[in-house]
């Protein structure tokens, strides 16, 4: 999440945690902290373990540890019932629309929640433009009225994932991003409960009819420069 008064209205989730765990975290932070320039020596990377029931995802494409793409590769393939998608920027690689698509012809329940309006116009009009092609492959859309900023995951009511990347190239690609993946059944539980309550506000997306020349140009613009938003 942001911190600034200027996102003190939005929607966001945070994780506490305990445990190994918090030392994944811990070396992830020294991490970042000695490429920013950091020169404290007291802050040393530990060992890396995982919890029983949670595992740190520790995203650096630049060091061509590409976790994130691996994991929702993972998931989406191993799905059987459903897969909820929150995130505030849905503009996704091939990729994954191809592994989405296909879970919907496999009988599984693919819904994306996202916000009426983010904080830039583009990419506000390329969620639109991602869910109306997202709405022709089987996908449910959910407009909440409100910023979301969340970033989460949830599989068939067992695994979850909630953390920092957005359902874009700069995410999967460019970014250094955290998450955690968790089968905790209370953890599980209290993700439902946050999805459902924003899938209760929310309005269902509905692509424009009839269709327009300008919707095969957007979609066509939006699908050329996707590598880079």
């Amino acid at each position: 999440m942001n911190v600034g008064k200027h996102f003190r209205g939005w929607d966001d989730l945070q994780l506490e945690v305990r445990g190994n765990i918090v030392r994944s975290f811990a070396r992830s932070f020294a991490k970042s902290y000695r490429i920013c320039g950091g020169s404290d020596r007291i802050v040393i990377p530990p060992r890396v373990l995982t919890g029983v029931d949670a595992v740190f995802l520790d995203h650096w494409p630049a060091g061509r540890k590409n976790i994130l793409k691996r994991y929702y590769k993972k998931s989406c393939v191993a799905a059987q019932k459903s897969i909820v998608i929150a995130t505030p920027y849905f503009v996704p690689h091939h990729w994954l629309m191809k592994l989405l698509r296909e879970a919907v012809r496999r009988g599984v329940v693919v819904e994306v929640i996202l916000p009426q309006s983010t904080d830039a116009w583009l990419l506000d009009l390329a969620n639109k433009v991602f869910a109306g092609l997202g709405v022709r492959a089987g996908l449910r859309f959910f407009v909440v009225p409100e910023m979301i900023h969340a970033k989460a995951l949830l599989v068939d009511d067992k695994e979850g994932m909630v953390g920092s990347n957005n359902i874009d190239a700069r995410s999967f690609d460019y970014n250094v991003e955290s998450s955690v993946s968790f089968r905790d059944e209370g953890m599980v539980k209290d993700l439902r409960s946050v999805v459902e309550h924003w899938k209760g506000i929310a309005a269902a997306y509905a692509p424009p009819s009839p269709r327009r020349w300008y919707h095969a140009v957007l979609e066509a613009f939006f699908k050329f420069v996707q590598p880079i938003l």
